[in-house]
């Protein structure tokens, strides 16, 4: 896919001989799964922003606040794979990247 919106792209990597319809199609319906689990592309990058930060953050600095975003991202993103793998076989290495656009 690469964008449905500016705010993010979407990616499927490391699955070698997928046509390119079938790629974009499992690109989109992990997105749309993404969405539908955070309400808008806007509130995906702020989680994305949140995430990043918390990668440069002592534990003991981690507030509850950011604990329950990080939750709901690794919930959220195992929905939308679960969506974008639909009707593919998952293949060892394969991911779905997502990047702030």
């Amino acid at each position: 896919m690469d964008v449905l919106d500016a705010t993010y792209t979407v990616a499927l990597c490391d699955y070698p001989g997928l046509a390119q319809a079938q790629r974009t199609a499992a690109e989109v319906r992990f997105a749309v799964a993404l969405e539908h689990q955070f309400g808008s592309p806007d509130d995906i990058a702020a989680t994305m922003h949140t995430i990043d930060a918390l990668e440069r953050v002592e534990p003991e600095d981690v507030s509850a606040h950011d604990l329950v975003a990080l939750q709901r991202w690794v919930r959220a993103l195992s929905v939308a794979r679960l969506a974008g793998y639909r009707g593919l076989a998952v293949r060892d290495g394969s991911r779905f990247e997502v990047r702030l656009g």
